[in-house]
């Protein structure tokens, strides 16, 4: 059971990223997939009952201000999640959660 989860959630990243490759740069795909990482980390919070530490806040706060002054002449496109860079980013979004 564990590994069809497993297996399933790794096709879904990976059919996600791809579509995504359609209307996203990639500079923009490379910078959103490191979301999965911290994904990973969360999932291990949630279902391990492990605690963060202070400097690991620092590294999760260092992220999303990355990601916005990566974005921030773009944050108008990605407003939009229905087209264009907007779209390309939420499918990686969704690939960097499966």
């Amino acid at each position: 059971m564990i590994l069809g989860v497993a297996l399933s959630a790794l096709l879904g990243n990976y059919l996600f990223y791809l579509l995504s490759l359609e209307h996203a740069t990639p500079s923009a795909a490379q910078v959103v997939i490191q979301i999965a990482p911290l994904m990973l980390v969360l999932g291990g919070v949630c279902v391990f009952r492990e605690h963060f530490a202070p400097r690991q806040w620092f590294g999760l706060a260092a992220l999303i201000v990355g990601l916005l002054l990566f974005f921030n002449r773009r944050l108008s496109e990605l407003v939009r999640p229905t087209e264009g860079l907007g779209l390309g980013v939420a499918l990686m979004i969704v690939a960097a959660i499966a």
